[in-house]
């Protein structure tokens, strides 16, 4: 029994000094977080948020864990390390649509950004834009394009709002057995970066009448990979567009401008709404 106990005792305190050290690494952390955080917002109110550093870090840590661990767990263990990192350094109040799938959404949210977060809740998507546009909130999470009741990110396409942009498509990560599972989009003012797995979205606005299809090969025939093409279904506007491409791809890339080139008499508009760092997809066990 004494030999039981001490046993138990020396694991206990391996343990407790585990304890302190995870506890000492994750203060250092926070600090080296703030640090960096000071040298890329540079805008006084600019929200302490790195989407494409955070997704290489998650993207890296996948690589390195084992088969026997609990990935989902340790996914979330990082997400709420990262999300305490920001709002140590800055207090950023998430927006959230919540007049469809409420509780889907602010679960999405809260995974995500961490339980340590304020979140407003949003009746409308314009509402939940706008408080990321006035600064009363440092992001939106809103329903993908296909979710919505209406084209909300018409909004980016508009010159008013083109501080603004989509950063993060979520679930980050998430399982193979759970592809259709709740999804949405963050929109905030916070520049980003390519990540090595990216992809890009822009509003398109033709002059004249063009299928969805027409444009797709349009922008496929001066080398960019088109994945889907949403028309804008709220406005009178029935040529807008917004397309989402793989890669990321800058307002200034050749190919833009080539496509702009070839199309010129045709296009009204051509502007970048945003992009994000492509989910990762784990393989789900039985």
């Amino acid at each position: 029994m004494i030999e039981k106990s001490a046993s138990k005792e020396g694991l206990e305190g391996q343990i407790n000094q585990l304890d302190a050290d995870i506890l000492s690494h994750l203060l250092r952390r926070f600090q080296l977080m703030r640090e960096l955080n000071k040298k890329r917002c540079l805008k006084k109110k600019e929200a302490a948020y790195m989407p494409d550093y955070e997704a290489m870090i998650i993207r890296r840590l996948l690589g390195q864990m084992g088969k026997d661990m609990d990935t989902v767990a340790l996914v979330k263990i990082w997400r709420e390390i990262m999300s305490a990192g920001t709002q140590i350094y800055r207090k950023m109040p998430i927006a959230v649509y919540t007049k469809e799938r409420g509780y889907d959404m602010l679960t999405l949210a809260k995974d995500y950004f961490g339980i340590g977060a304020h979140y407003l809740s949003c009746i409308s998507t314009a509402q939940a834009i706008q408080k990321v546009s006035v600064d009363e909130a440092g992001a939106a999470v809103l329903p993908l394009f296909e979710q919505a009741e209406e084209s909300w990110w018409t909004f980016l396409a508009s010159s008013e709002q083109d501080h603004l942009a989509i950063v993060a498509k979520l679930p980050f990560v998430k399982s193979d057995f759970h592809l259709k599972s709740n999804e949405a989009f963050v929109v905030s003012k916070v520049s980003s970066e390519p990540t090595g797995h990216d992809k890009s979205l822009f509003a398109i606005e033709m002059r004249m009448q063009t299928s969805m299809a027409s444009l797709k090969t349009m922008l496929e025939e001066v080398g960019l990979t088109v994945d889907s093409v949403w028309p804008a279904y709220n406005l009178s506007r029935v040529y807008l567009f917004a397309v989402e491409v793989d890669g990321f791809i800058a307002a200034d890339d050749d190919r833009l401008v080539l496509f702009h080139a070839k199309n010129q008499q045709n296009i009204q508009l051509l502007r970048r709404i945003g992009g994000y760092a492509t989910q990762e997809v784990l393989s789900w066990v039985a």
